[in-house]
């Protein structure tokens, strides 16, 4: 249909199921009969161009025979209602969809698109199973809201909570304070230097939060620890088996909801409603930053090259190919591979079977040492041969008030503030609070793709604290240490985020952080690092190391941290090693 004209609806009125109105802008192709159509649902404001950033533009998804319909969901810009982040989203996307649906123009088939949570108001939706939904298309989208969203291993998200709200305020603060600029001008300024703004006390609200009118949202997060019923209730997790359409999920390496994304393709290959929807589902995953992946190279200092960008990969045309597929219906479109991956190091990208990989080795390197790897340049060795008895085991403090600070990685938002993506360790690793473990160099390319984990026995002067990890490709020459996944567990919810246990002080207990996942060729002479130590801060919110409520508590503890690394508690660091 290339040449054709387009038909454009500006705030078109769009009725839910209460009789609220939420208001989208239409962009349909200039030929006679009905259409297919594909739906953006956004809390960022559907007439600005970052919106269409993430699939295919109007003139591109006209030009391939789709109507484009970008709506703001309730309570955010032009929709009417009250915005409380999720919990509206099922019930109004099925709506939505089905009035697409029924519209003359349309021909009954829909297909929905965007990122971020634009891509969860994707998964909510068809886990209501709108009878017009044919297939989503998924950016960097998570899979729960409490595990892999406002927290992760049981500690809060803080700079994604407070930057995400903060981005959010713009349009709430002039609905909720009409005409007082001096509102929206502090929270502008408040963004711009939003370091200085973090709450002095874990889980305190932002004071800024509370003059534009929107700690009650930051509140309800924190009132809400554990992974209860509440959380269930909104989890996209707990629906997969409910969910009956093909899903493309594209996500980044280093992007906050990477293991969100790796959970939903997992969950819907394993258990999705139809099997359409466990056949049909794709995944790729690019060396991207939160949430623009054509954007995104650089992601940090890290240049991955022409391939990882726009030029390199057509998201748009991979989208449109996936729709003309289950959207349309055309079973005559060319068939892809359910995954592919950019692989860092030889920075390629790589068609494969299944996520995990079916032919990667599952490998333990063993964390030792003599008794001394606080930093890089201590004596901390990942080796293949377990420890042994008596050997020896490694000590820090960790001070709340003095936290081992946030060096890029899977963050959002915000990123002009606190950059995502991947950096240089090495002055993270100067800290005597961080410990630091590697192996020889290679002696030939060793590539790790897949899921990554670490099991550490830690006792500790406290009855609550955090490990956090990172997995570093430390180079050989120029001395950098890059980081390439990450993850934290509060010691609190050791055996899962829905109930807390208490460590006993000073007894060693196994905590198993999960790294998400990564693919990365470690290239020969360079050294796979692993850092451990008990913050990442403000990419997540501090402990006090008490053992009381976390939400509010005044007081900070510094704590003694022993890992364990003998016959009797073998360390160790999980990787997926590929064969070749």
């Amino acid at each position: 249909m290339s040449g054709v004209g387009i038909v454009m609806e500006r705030a078109v009125e769009i009725p839910m199921r209460d009789g609220t109105i939420l208001r989208a802008e239409i962009y349909r192709p200039a030929v006679p009969g009905p259409v297919p159509a594909i739906l953006t649902r956004t809390p960022y404001d559907r007439t600005q161009p970052m919106n269409l950033g993430i699939g295919p533009d109007a003139l591109r998804a006209t030009a391939a025979g789709y109507a484009l319909v970008v709506q703001d969901v309730r309570g955010r810009w032009g929709s009417d209602g009250d915005f409380v982040p999720f919990v509206h989203e099922a019930a109004d996307g099925y709506d939505t969809v089905e009035w697409v649906a029924g519209q003359a123009w349309c021909d009954g088939d829909v297909g929905m698109i965007g990122g971020s949570y634009v891509g969860y108001t994707q998964w909510t939706a068809a886990a209501q199973r709108p009878p017009h939904l044919r297939a989503i298309a998924p950016v960097v989208a998570t899979s729960d809201l409490h595990d892999f969203w406002i927290y992760e291993g049981g500690a809060p998200s803080l700079w994604f909570n407070v930057s995400w709200l903060a981005s959010l305020g713009l349009d709430a603060v002039t609905k909720r304070f009409p005409g007082e600029t001096w509102r929206v001008e502090a929270l502008v300024k408040a963004m711009d230097t939003l370091g200085d703004h973090l709450p002095p006390v874990p889980g305190m609200t932002p004071a800024v939060f509370e003059m534009v009118g929107i700690g009650d949202l930051y509140r309800t997060w924190v009132e809400h620890p554990e992974r209860d019923a509440w959380w269930r209730g909104l989890s996209v997790r707990e629906s997969h088996a409910a969910i009956e359409v093909p899903s493309l999920s594209i996500g980044g390496w280093y992007d906050c909801f990477i293991g969100g994304t790796l959970a939903n393709h997992a969950g819907m290959t394993a258990g999705g409603g139809s099997a359409a929807a466990r056949s049909g589902t794709r995944l790729v995953v690019g060396p991207w930053r939160h949430a623009y992946p054509l954007l995104a190279d650089p992601a940090g200092d890290a240049a991955f090259g022409i391939a990882s960008s726009a030029v390199g990969i057509d998201l748009s045309a991979m989208i449109l190919r996936f729709f003309d597929r289950w959207v349309k219906g055309i079973e005559t479109v060319a068939p892809e591979a359910p995954v592919k991956l950019f692989v860092m190091g030889t920075n390629v990208w790589r068609d494969e079977e299944a996520w995990p990989l079916a032919r990667a080795i599952p490998t333990e390197l063993f964390l030792r040492s003599g008794g001394r790897a606080n930093t890089l340049w201590g004596d901390g060795v990942l080796s293949e041969d377990p420890p042994v008895a008596g050997e020896l085991a490694d000590t820090f403090v960790s001070d709340p008030s003095d936290p081992v600070p946030t060096r890029g990685g899977n963050l959002c938002c915000l990123q002009l503030v606190q950059d995502p993506g991947a950096f240089d360790q090495s002055e993270v690793e100067e800290r005597d609070d961080v410990l630091v473990y590697e192996t020889e160099p290679m002696d030939e390319d060793v590539e790790v793709t897949g899921p990554v984990t670490l099991s550490v026995w830690v006792s500790s002067t406290a009855p609550d604290f955090d490990v956090t990890a990172k997995l570093i490709d430390a180079f050989p020459d120029d001395g950098i240490a890059r980081n390439l996944c990450e993850g934290i567990t509060r010691a609190r919810y050791r055996n899962g985020t829905d109930r807390a246990e208490l460590v006993p002080v000073g007894e060693p207990v196994e905590i198993v952080v999960d790294l998400l996942g990564t693919a990365n060729v470690f290239r020969e002479g360079h050294r796979i690092r692993l850092e451990v130590a008990a913050a990442n801060w403000p990419r997540f919110d501090r402990n006090p190391q008490t053992g009381g409520a976390i939400a509010g508590a005044a007081e900070l503890r510094a704590a003694r941290q022993t890992i364990h690394h003998d016959a009797a508690h073998p360390s160790r660091l999980r990787l997926p090693i590929i064969p070749g």
